[in-house]
């Protein structure tokens, strides 16, 4: 699967025209995974759920002009860098679901995930690429043994995430970087920060960074046009856990970016305007360690920033694996001498 680096294969034609195709050269590992952490299933099939698209770009030279054309993955203008892609169409996803619930012998094989019964649904899947960086326990990074630059791609959202039983919602979570697609757990319409649609289930996703693409965002010209107009308004309802590339880092007198690009941004939204919508919660508890590249503002204008904690959340409804800690402190309290509480007992 993805690559680390790249080989470049170069034909320099008549009338000064030099054409350079870029592809990958060492293969990252990736694997998705359905109803549990390592050991559980790894997904093989259907085959139109999971797809891998590793970068590739032509460049065409004519008289020292050179122009870019991304054929395969995109161009990430943050990163600076092409990015292969692991492609994961909720729709499909949803269609397995749905095919998970018939009896075995009614399930369309080309639809339903292989093997997997609804006793393993979790609710979670995985898109673990194994040789990208890690941290350690004590908190040293381990270098990308290959595959640092492989992200997700989260296509076809636009509908509620798929449910089943006590598992109710989905969150997805990877070590990579994802771009979610256009509307995430939403049709678009009536867009609202708080208050859930009719029938939502709870929504998540957890990355080492998430960017939010319009539902027109180009591959093709992603490398040579520098901040693409967002084709529309985009709707996400989901928590999303992420991470941040520190202020200041080694010295490096660049932000953060603040809260408020947590959720990070490649095209223009400005003009035309374009609002986003983030109805869930924003967690940033570590540090990126693939994407870790700083914030800047000259490869995107901001959209209008509609950003709510959702209702299902604020009434226990959680998507599936969240993190849960409860804790009790002591307030509007007072001592009782022995005398005191052995009188309040007596009068139980």
């Amino acid at each position: 699967m993805p690559a680390s680096g790249y080989t470049n294969l170069t034909v320099t034609g008549g009338g000064n025209t030099t054409v350079t195709t870029q592809d990958p050269l060492v293969p990252a590992i990736i694997t998705v995974r359905v109803g549990g952490p390592t050991g559980t299933i790894a997904l093989s099939t259907p085959s139109t759920l999971v797809k891998y698209y590793p970068y590739k770009q032509t460049a065409v030279t004519n008289s020292g002009n050179t122009t870019y054309t991304v054929n395969r993955g995109m161009y990430d203008q943050r990163r600076g860098s092409g990015q292969d892609i692991v492609e994961l169409d909720m729709a499909a996803l949803k269609d397995a679901v749905a095919q998970m619930q018939l009896a075995s012998s009614a399930r369309d094989s080309t639809k339903a995930i292989s093997g997997l019964e609804p006793a393993r649904w979790t609710g979670i899947v995985y898109v673990e690429v194994t040789s990208n960086p890690s941290t350690n326990l004590n908190g040293t990074t381990v270098a990308a043994a290959g595959g640092d630059k492989v992200a997700v791609r989260l296509i076809n959202g636009n509908a509620p995430v798929p449910t089943y039983g006590t598992a109710e919602g989905l969150t997805i979570a990877t070590n990579a970087p994802v771009y979610i697609k256009g509307h995430y757990n939403d049709d678009g319409s009536s867009p609202n920060a708080s208050t859930p649609k009719t029938g939502e289930t709870p929504a998540a996703i957890a990355a080492d960074a998430i960017t939010l693409l319009s539902a027109g965002f180009n591959d093709a010209t992603s490398r040579s046009a520098v901040r693409p107009s967002a084709s529309a308004n985009t709707v996400v309802a989901a928590a999303m856990l992420t991470g941040i590339s520190p202020t200041n880092k080694n010295g490096s007198a660049r932000m953060s970016g603040g809260a408020h690009n947590l959720v990070r941004f490649l095209e223009n939204w400005t003009t035309p305007s374009r609002s986003v919508y983030i109805r869930g919660s924003l967690v940033s508890l570590f540090e990126s360690r693939v994407a870790d590249e700083p914030w800047k503002i000259d490869y995107y204008s901001a959209p209008n920033r509609n950003y709510g904690f959702n209702d299902l959340f604020l009434n226990g409804r959680y998507p599936p694996g969240t993190p849960r800690v409860i804790s009790y402190r002591r307030a509007d309290y007072g001592d009782l001498t022995k005398a005191q509480y052995d009188a309040a007992l007596a009068g139980l």
